[in-house]
């Protein structure tokens, strides 16, 4: 594929395409699907959501909290060399490869910033599931960030156990039985 595209490979969007976009993505869904639901590319969904955005003002992104997790390995490389090659190319330098192949220490934090606010440091130990999302990350940290600002936007990824039925349950349960309407959910 080419670095560059031609103008016209792009698709245009209506402003009424453009709205069903915003509205779907404000609704929870992620570009695949409503591209799926609307026949267009993911590029056409990103791009219309993105350019709605583009136009905020300070106001408008001081509603948002934006929330992600990330690992850290804790040990060195162990120089292992894993060598894929065809026959008759052995021990060609160009064709070895070293990288890390080996399970290493390491650690997994999440956190959540947005305006004048930020969440304390979730250390995770092990596999982030939907359990532990809704129980160690939701319910005592997200939850509070979230009734405290009212008409906040709350910004994850789309990781598994963000996008599990148990979460999407805490955040409809959150908007029907605690009064707090207005709270979207973006996944990008």
């Amino acid at each position: 594929m080419p670095l560059r595209r031609n103008r016209r490979q792009y698709e245009q969007l209506t402003d009424f395409d453009r709205g069903r976009i915003i509205g779907l993505r404000e609704a929870g869904w992620s570009n695949r699907r409503i591209g799926r639901h609307l026949g267009r590319s993911d590029m056409a969904v990103s791009t219309g959501f993105c350019r709605h955005r583009a136009i905020w003002s300070v106001t408008d992104w001081r509603r948002v909290i934006f929330s992600d997790e990330s690992r850290f390995s804790l040990s060195a490389d162990d120089h292992r060399t894993r060598v894929w090659r065809r026959t008759g190319q052995r021990s060609d330098p160009a064709f070895i490869v070293e990288r890390h192949t080996a399970i290493s220490q390491g650690v997994t934090v999440w956190g959540a910033i947005s305006w004048d606010t930020r969440s304390s440091l979730v250390v995770l130990q092990g596999t982030l599931t939907a359990r532990r999302y809704v129980d160690d990350i939701l319910t005592p940290i997200v939850l509070p960030m979230l009734s405290s600002r009212p008409g906040a936007i709350y910004q994850q990824d789309n990781a598994r156990p963000h996008t599990a039925r148990l979460p999407n349950n805490v955040f409809k349960d959150m908007t029907s039985y605690h009064g707090l309407p207005g709270h979207q959910i973006f996944r990008q």
